[in-house]
């Protein structure tokens, strides 16, 4: 999942760049993937979080 403030004309800029990169995975189950954050206590966007770190970006694509 990929969350960024971008202003508003920049947005096209941002989604090509995230489309050319790395395309939103059409397999994935976005319902279960929400319950399963919000069973590890995930309510909302905090822009005061930490980054992940590259282990926690592996495990999350399990």
């Amino acid at each position: 999942m990929v969350s960024a403030r971008v202003i508003d004309d920049k947005v096209d800029v941002a989604r090509s760049i995230v489309n050319q990169n790395r395309p939103v995975d059409v397999d994935v189950d976005v319902d279960g993937r929400c319950a399963m954050y919000r069973e590890k206590g995930w309510e909302r966007f905090n822009e005061n979080s930490p980054d992940l770190t590259q282990a926690e970006i592996a495990r999350e694509g399990q």
